[in-house]
């Protein structure tokens, strides 16, 4: 079976949470990346939900870097819906996250 990728945040500069995206699959990878010039930092949720209402923390990525960071996990949990929040992003910095699934 391929792999499929969708992005729940691409390049967004602001603080706040992304539409939700249900995943039909439980197995899934999960990536946030912050990128921009000089030092850059960022903290990112992402949550899952079965109510689409009411979210719960899969995982937190604090980021931080010179031009760009990283970071990635697996997951398991079946959640019906999940969606990626910005906690904090630097000046001129940008935040992606997608799900590989």
């Amino acid at each position: 079976m391929a792999i499929e990728v969708k992005a729940l945040l691409t390049a967004v500069k602001a603080i706040g949470a992304g539409s939700n995206f249900a995943i039909e699959r439980s197995a899934k990878t999960l990536q946030a990346t912050v990128q921009g010039i000089g030092a850059v930092e960022a903290k990112v949720v992402v949550e899952g939900s079965n109510m689409g209402e009411a979210y719960v923390e899969i995982v937190t990525f604090e980021l931080a870097g010179a031009g760009i960071d990283t970071s990635g996990i697996t997951s398991n949990a079946p959640w019906a819906l999940i969606r990626a929040r910005v906690v904090s992003v630097s000046p001129g910095a940008v935040v992606t996250v997608s799900v590989g699934y």
